[in-house]
């Protein structure tokens, strides 16, 4: 029976944003793989995306203590300095996630790899995006150390660990891209 519009366009959704690669080994008659073929990848380094999940989550969850009972989330800056400054502590929540969850996967397909990278540039770009845009307003808000010393205080360690969990996120992903594509060698072919 002939594939509707509908079913096509269901799978071709899927294959987008659900298919993240689960992979079946091919094992070929004569040696030679042909076909659709894809190289399988050793996982760079699960221990270092534990690493610095852990480190994400720990420093999630100290800073959302420390800005729940010693500001409330607010304080007396300027709106924007408290903005900024609490979706900073939510992107070290998504950062620990996703390095977590990249350190469950021991193999992958180039595709996975590529996938997984790129959804790790964009949340460490976010995450130094936010850094940034946190130094810039308490410049533009002069008074806030002042004012309320607890807030700024609270803003500047957020702005530190950001950087510092930035840095080592953007080493980690040059480092995963290294060691994946310009060193590595497949372990075996499979079937996307």
């Amino acid at each position: 029976m002939a594939e509707t519009k509908f079913e096509r366009v269901i799978r071709t959704l899927n294959s987008i944003f659900c298919d993240w690669g689960w992979s079946t080994v091919i094992k070929p008659k004569d040696g030679n793989f042909v076909g659709n073929t894809a190289p399988l990848w050793r996982s760079p380094s699960p221990f270092l995306y534990l690493v610095v999940g852990v480190f994400n989550l720990i420093t999630f969850f100290l800073e959302l203590l420390i800005t729940s009972f010693a500001v409330d989330f607010k304080g007396s800056c300027q709106a924007a300095v408290t903005y900024f400054r609490n979706i900073l502590i939510f992107f070290f929540l998504l950062n620990g996630l996703w390095q977590f969850y990249m350190s469950r996967w021991k193999i992958g397909t180039d595709k996975q790899w590529c996938r997984y990278l790129t959804v790790s540039t964009v949340l460490n770009s976010l995450l130094l995006l936010f850094s940034i845009l946190v130094i810039i307003a308490l410049i533009a808000d002069s008074a806030c150390s002042s004012d309320d010393s607890n807030s700024y205080n609270i803003s500047v360690s957020l702005i530190a660990l950001g950087l510092l969990s930035g840095g080592c996120y953007t080493g980690l992903i040059a480092y995963s891209i290294t060691k994946l594509y310009f060193r590595g060698n497949p372990l075996a072919y499979n079937s996307e």
